[in-house]
């Protein structure tokens, strides 16, 4: 099952992810998260966006007060965290290919970084 939840300012929305992040580094979750753990990302107006969370991040969905949706479409989609892999598990469009974009403000674990790597 998918979730999603929406904010109006991206920014905050990372924010909270992160701060999640960080209690999952303290207490030790994040050697254990599934291989089908994914964090999306899409914007819909240039400051507000709709994350969203694959089957594997069911835990972390529920802490952000996710709501359950169907999959989303790819276009537009950004992995914030995860594995590339599960690009392959959208039924709409082959994975798209990696690319390296600019540093972003976003603190997720290194092994569970998509595009982003630190």
């Amino acid at each position: 099952m998918w979730y999603q939840f929406h904010v109006e300012d991206r920014a905050r929305g990372i924010g909270r992810l992160n701060e999640i992040f960080e209690d999952y580094q303290a207490r030790g979750i994040e050697d254990r998260l599934p291989q089908d753990f994914a964090v999306f990302c899409r914007e819909t107006n240039g400051k507000s966006a709709t994350f969203y969370f694959a089957p594997g991040a069911g835990l972390l969905a529920a802490e952000c007060g996710a709501l359950a949706c169907e999959p989303p479409g790819i276009d537009g989609l950004e992995l914030l965290t995860g594995s590339d892999a599960v690009w392959a598990t959208f039924a709409d469009a082959p994975a798209p290919p990696s690319k390296p974009l600019p540093p972003a403000p976003v603190r997720l674990p290194a092994q569970r970084v998509g595009y982003w790597r630190y």
